[in-house]
């Protein structure tokens, strides 16, 4: 009888017990994700929770200093749309509950990491970062045949025999790590030997931890800031004009200016084309920028070095620079997805007579 009433009990508390579980606070990424949608998307509303649909909506996702409680949220649903992940001091203790086999580009910088057995299943994996964890054994990588750059930095990686496989790296970093002396010789040579034309980085980053820190920390704003600023309108108008730049956003791209990582740039060019895409859209042509207008374009005008006429720059032309110099910027799938919805409204915009640009950078 005893064993009857214990059994009652637990079985009507449990459901109890898992209500408690779920009301934990996921209010900050709730946020996070809505201003992840809204930008190319229908407005998801403040009082509607975070579904399953939504999650589904999600391509690119930037997330910075989120504590492990609210990464719980991602038990809800599926992130098999996902096609770019950046984290950048967060703590997971699960990244199979949240990364799907057909993700494209994963940030994981600062988050802690020991064991990535779980990037294995990451058969699509072009562009991989993970700077400042605690990783010794990459051997979960030979699985990542499509993996083109690589950044290793700051890690615990003695031996990099898992890279021979590979065969379509461009870019690999893997300065900062206690490289025994017969992967240097033997491995490097066979990775170079495999992937004609890769650049491979070697040897200690010569930043003092207190820098890099400030940097991941100034990276981290730029990506959130360009994954989900929204275009603003002028009374109305359909004449969208670049988001504001807030003093937080101009001291991190001062600091990233400073320093020899360029990826920055990426996420602000593809911020450029969504805003061309907004413009084009309504057969509008678009303004001239003034050299000094907008931090964003001195940030990226002075990154990539262009140089650029007196009066200043149609916003159109420095669109069509992005896009027929793609190679000459970092890697970011999200500026490729921004480059491919350029070119299929032109396709459109074409179909119908109508063509964009026809001032160039000269």
């Amino acid at each position: 009888m005893i064993c009857k009433v214990l059994i009652i009990l637990f079985s009507v508390c449990m459901p109890t017990m898992s209500a408690v579980h779920e009301v934990q606070p996921y209010s900050s990424i709730e946020n996070i994700i809505r201003a992840h949608l809204r930008p190319d998307g229908p407005p998801v509303r403040d009082d509607i929770p975070i579904n399953n649909h939504h999650l589904r909506r999600l391509t690119a996702l930037s997330i910075h200093g989120q504590p492990f409680k609210n990464f719980l949220i991602f038990q809800r649903g599926s992130l098999g749309s996902l096609d770019s992940l950046r984290m950048y001091n967060c703590q997971v203790r699960d990244f199979d509950t949240i990364l799907s086999g057909g993700i494209k580009e994963l940030h994981l910088r600062g988050c802690r990491i020991e064991n990535i057995s779980f990037l294995a299943k990451l058969i699509w994996l072009t562009n991989l970062s993970l700077t400042n964890n605690h990783i010794r054994d990459i051997s979960a990588l030979s699985n990542c045949r499509k993996l083109a750059w690589l950044d290793l930095r700051n890690n615990n990686i003695d031996n990099v025999s898992a890279l021979r496989s590979l065969r379509k790296l461009t870019y690999v970093d893997l300065r900062n790590n206690p490289l025994g002396a017969d992967s240097v010789d033997s491995d490097i040579q066979v990775i170079k030997a495999n992937n004609p034309g890769v650049r491979i980085l070697l040897g200690e980053q010569s930043i003092s931890k207190a820098d890099l820190e400030q940097q991941l920390s100034a990276r981290a704003k730029i990506a959130e800031f360009a994954l989900c600023a929204r275009l603003q309108y002028i009374d109305g108008i359909v004449r969208p004009l670049l988001p504001n730049v807030s003093d937080e956003i101009s001291e991190a791209l001062a600091c990233l200016a400073k320093g020899n990582d360029k990826e920055y740039l990426a996420d602000i060019a593809a911020l450029f084309i969504k805003y061309i895409i907004e413009i084009e859209s309504y057969y509008r042509p678009g303004p001239v920028w003034s050299l000094g207008e907008n931090s964003l374009i001195v940030a990226f005008l002075d990154g990539v070095e262009l140089k650029v006429r007196p009066e200043g720059i149609p916003a159109t032309s420095l669109a069509d620079w992005i896009c027929n110099n793609r190679d000459k910027l970092p890697p970011s799938i999200v500026l490729d997805m921004q480059i491919e919805r350029r070119h299929d409204l032109h396709i459109k915009l074409k179909q119908r007579g109508i063509y964009g640009s026809r001032d160039k950078i000269k």
